[in-house]
């Protein structure tokens, strides 16, 4: 491997590469973080002839330094045998980070098996399980205009990754009939999958996999309750000058992104709250473990 600083108009991105979106915002946060102390993590590329590279993995770094007005790219060259390895290469080093889009880890599961690689070897090249990788390629069996309703562009509603993998199993026209329906009307995942099963019923098609049952959803209640309550525990025991340094250093768009999000989260977690204890006292009463007083 060579370390190069080069004319970034000498670099082209590869049409290839996994990564297909890049949000604004954080490609301008980025291009904020170059413009004051430059960029810190070189591209990966592969030389083209001279004075001419392909790039590996760094679209993101390649188009903030473009933004930023930088005329060089720092990068390390790297040779491939071909494309197929140079893709291999790309999403290994892509899929480590976060912000890649459901869609696009299906495409590059699905890519990497059309390579003639096993399901083992794909799951080695995420650090993932098989399962993993098997979940996510569902996903290329959407509609494309449902699709568009998990992973377009707009800031509008979006369907949950788990109802898309579920609503995939449906033909084409029940796939965008379910979907629009379930954003139309706001439906979160368990509404999402009871009009998916709902569906698949009235037009008798099995889907895969068994269906879910109260105890099921007892155990995923549980976990999370008690998960919940573990993970927020430390939170509840710092100092108020321990939580103020959680926000030493953190960008304007993270300050953002999370200034409303407390409030939200308690008002959905009260809402639950009010709604597990009536059920419970409920189920009590009708047992006689509880007072009709209590």
């Amino acid at each position: 491997m060579k370390f190069l600083t080069v004319p970034i108009g000498f670099v082209r991105p590869f049409a290839g590469q996994p990564r297909k979106k890049f949000p604004k915002a954080a490609l301008r946060e980025l291009a904020d973080s170059i413009a004051a102390v430059g960029q810190i993590v070189p591209a990966i590329v592969k030389p083209l002839g001279p004075d001419s590279w392909e790039l590996i993995d760094g679209e993101r770094r390649w188009q903030a330094c473009k933004l930023a007005g930088v005329p060089t790219l720092k990068v390390v060259e790297r040779h491939v045998a071909d494309e197929t390895e140079q893709y291999r290469l790309s999403v290994a080093a892509n899929f480590g980070r976060a912000d890649h889009t459901p869609l696009e880890i299906a495409c590059a599961v699905h890519a990497l098996r059309e390579s003639g690689m096993t399901w083992e070897q794909v799951a080695g090249v995420f650090g993932k399980s098989t399962n993993w990788c098997q979940y996510y390629i569902k996903l290329m069996g959407l509609d494309p205009d449902v699709a568009e309703l998990l992973d377009g562009e707009s800031d509008g509603p979006r369907l949950h990754t788990g109802a898309a993998v579920r609503i995939a199993e449906l033909p084409p026209k029940l796939q965008r009939s379910v979907a629009k329906k379930a954003i139309a009307n706001g439906y979160g995942l368990f509404e999402t999958n009871r009009l998916i099963r709902q569906t698949a019923k009235e037009h008798a098609i099995k889907l895969s996999g068994r269906e879910r049952v109260p105890s099921d959803d007892w155990e995923v209640l549980v976990k999370f309750l008690h998960g919940t309550y573990k993970s927020l525990q430390p939170f509840l025991e710092m100092s108020e000058e321990e939580l103020q340094a959680l926000f030493v250093g953190r960008t304007d768009l993270q300050l953002q992104r999370f200034a409303t999000f407390p409030e939200r989260v308690a008002g959905e977690f009260s809402i639950l709250a009010e709604s597990l204890e009536k059920r419970c006292r409920h189920v009590l009463r009708k047992r006689g473990a509880v007072s009709r007083s209590a």
